[in-house]
């Protein structure tokens, strides 16, 4: 898991370092959608099914983790324990406010 980790943060940090401008700009944008939640779960308008928005990622950033993580790391990170991960790390790009 920790070569996974690593792998991740190898990718999230040079897109920081990168793209610092775009990166700024979501970090603004996701901090304005995290004040305007509906509560602090981010639940969207459903229809008897529980929807919420986890994270927003950059295009950039999300293609750049697409192509250059495997299938496992990607697994990983769509699951609990990665997505736990990634929220607690990367804050900047949680929606919610817990996961």
């Amino acid at each position: 898991m920790l070569e996974i980790q690593d792998n991740i943060k190898t990718i999230v940090e040079y897109y920081k370092r990168n793209f610092p401008e775009e990166y700024a700009q979501v970090c603004v944008q996701n901090q304005a959608k995290r004040d305007s939640l509906k509560n602090k779960w981010a639940e969207l308008e459903g229809d008897h099914v529980q929807k919420r928005l986890l994270f927003e990622y950059p295009e950039r950033l999300y293609n750049a983790m697409s192509s250059l993580l495997g299938d496992e790391e990607r697994a990983w990170l769509s699951g609990y324990k990665g997505t736990k991960w990634m929220g607690d790390t990367y804050p900047e790009f949680r929606i919610t406010f817990k996961i």
